[in-house]
């Protein structure tokens, strides 16, 4: 399989342990390749305003199932029946015990886009 890797970077310095974030975007990056298993695109970017920093993990695989898009979050919800569906539910708690919040949209007609905002470090 072939990955296009893409990188857009920006932003800032989030108020968050490095720790947190690498397993934050470790499981957003992991759940996006696993929606690309006969190749494609993700693509990062990073950006932010005054008082967030803003991680997004964007893919061109098969989508966000409609009808999970509200659940897939929670422990157990997955799009697939061999994953365990933890990815995106760890992910999703340690943005929200940082400040943050964790969003995913539909990107086109296929596709997902993970949006992460995190504090600022130095905003209040």
């Amino acid at each position: 399989r072939r990955v296009e890797y893409i990188h857009r970077p920006g932003g800032g310095i989030a108020r968050v342990s490095p720790g947190v974030l690498a397993q934050v975007v470790l499981n957003l990056v992991d759940n996006a390749l696993d929606a690309l298993p006969e190749g494609g695109r993700l693509e990062t970017r990073t950006g932010g305003d005054d008082g967030t920093v803003r991680i997004e993990v964007i893919d061109s695989g098969s989508g966000l199932p409609r009808e999970l898009a509200d659940r897939v979050r929670e422990p157990g919800v997955s799009g697939r029946h061999d994953r365990s569906g933890l990815g995106l539910a760890v992910a999703s708690r340690l943005v929200g015990e940082a400040g943050g919040t964790l969003s995913l949209e539909r990107e086109g007609e296929a596709g997902t886009r993970a949006i992460v905002a995190l504090p600022r470090s130095g905003s209040a």
